[in-house]
């Protein structure tokens, strides 16, 4: 929880002045709550239009979060010893896939199976260290 440093006056009604201005600390909170909202904002370095963009491909249900990118390392069970660097995913109408640096396919319903984006978790599939 954070804390908030107000310097004002309480006067009536649990209402605050700072300076000239008088308000209550919910109006307090809320208008930092809504500072740090544009905040973020700032800080991801899109427009406007591209986070329009991206609300309306999540209503339309057309955005979808990968849970791996070119670049992650993977594990298999079955040779621990390696690991492998997912180079390219390729979307299709219907799937989605995910291609490794020695040609291997998975999919994303194959993570947390077969394919794993830890060692630890691989090495807990197999059942290492119990």
């Amino acid at each position: 929880m954070r804390e908030y440093k107000f310097r004002g006056k309480r006067v009536e009604n649990g209402a605050w002045v700072y300076g000239q201005v008088k308000c209550h600390m919910d109006e307090v909170i809320a208008r930092e709550k809504q500072i740090e909202q544009l905040a973020e904002y700032e800080g991801s370095g899109l427009s406007p239009e591209e986070v329009q963009e991206l609300a309306k491909a999540k209503a339309d249900e057309r955005l979808k979060i990968l849970p791996a990118k070119p670049g992650d390392i993977i594990y298999r069970p079955e040779a621990l010893q390696f690991c492998w660097v997912i180079t390219k995913v390729e979307i299709y109408e219907d799937e989605i896939v995910f291609i490794d640096d020695s040609d291997n396919i998975f999919r994303p319903d194959d993570i947390g199976k077969t394919v794993f984006l830890a060692r630890e978790e691989a090495e807990k599939a197999l059942g290492v260290g119990e």
